[in-house]
């Protein structure tokens, strides 16, 4: 009978000892190491004289992952598409055709202010770009990359590129320049 009762509680340990493992496992893998994240642009325009139009970017990172995100630098470019994209890919080779920057016209860089930001899990931050572009611009193309911490050994990070049309109406309202 002894041996029963303590061949019982052996079994009673083990089993209460797998439990706490599986449980940990499970906790574990469902976690990430790594964070998750998602970037989207908002962008307006609005002309300030004649030669000249504003061009305000807001770069929304949203946290989709686990653990809180803690960036390390980020930039927004604009770059211009047209007038002289003809040009440009009547001299591109075909192999540069295939990426995503073709080396259209650099206009500026901005890079964000970075310091003391961490995004939570499911929390948004946004960082606000403000940009001077001559009005013979057309089409332009805005990107933004923002480096993860976590991945420290190369510039891994996330990227957002959109394009823009400076031809249709002003899309700022209100408080912005007016």
């Amino acid at each position: 009978m002894e041996f029963w009762k303590g061949l019982a509680d052996i079994a009673q340990s083990v089993a209460v000892m797998a439990v706490a493992v599986g449980g940990a496992l499970l906790y574990l893998r469902r976690r990430q190491r790594f964070p998750r994240a998602r970037m989207a642009h908002q962008i307006l325009h609005r002309r300030i004289s004649e030669g000249q139009f504003l061009v305000f970017v807001i770069v929304a990172v949203t946290n989709l992952g686990e653990v809180i995100i803690r960036l390390t630098k980020g930039f927004t470019r604009i770059r211009q598409v047209t007038p002289g994209a003809a040009e440009l890919l009547g001299e591109c080779e075909p192999d540069k055709l295939r990426g995503c920057d073709l080396g259209w016209l650099m206009i500026d860089e901005k890079l964000a202010d970075l310091s003391d930001v961490e995004i939570e899990p499911n929390e948004d931050q946004e960082f606000c770009f403000e940009f001077i572009v001559s009005s013979e611009a057309e089409t332009i193309s805005i990107y933004s990359h923002f480096e993860n911490e976590k991945k420290t050994t190369r510039e891994i990070g996330w990227n957002k590129t959109s394009w823009y049309d400076l031809n249709h109406q002003p899309t700022a309202t209100g408080g912005l320049l007016g």
